[in-house]
């Protein structure tokens, strides 16, 4: 279902005017009883989108270290475990003699 509904859309100065928070206009959008509906920020938007990615980025890495990091110690018990076998072999072997 669809209706037309009415708005009332503001502009407002947004920001301290340094790199990390520039000057800008931002758009708003009220309802008739002044409830905020919602707010456009682009270079919020997109600043929060890069920290975001970037943040999805350093997790991936961190996976894919600790993921090597395994597969180093999994390769490590797995050389001792043969070790192991290899010495129980042998113990086996002198116990005979």
């Amino acid at each position: 279902m669809a209706r037309v509904i009415q708005i009332i859309h503001c502009q407002s100065e947004r920001g301290l005017g340094v790199p990390d928070n520039p000057c800008r206009i931002i758009n708003q959008y009220f309802d008739f009883d002044g409830k905020l509906l919602w707010s456009v920020d682009e270079w919020f938007d997109r600043s929060q989108a890069e920290e975001l990615a970037k943040y999805e980025h350093d997790q991936r890495e961190e996976i894919n270290r600790l993921g090597k990091l395994v597969l180093d110690k999994n390769f490590q018990l797995s050389a001792c475990a043969d070790e192991i076998k290899s010495l129980r072999t042998e113990l086996r072997k002198r116990k005979k003699v």
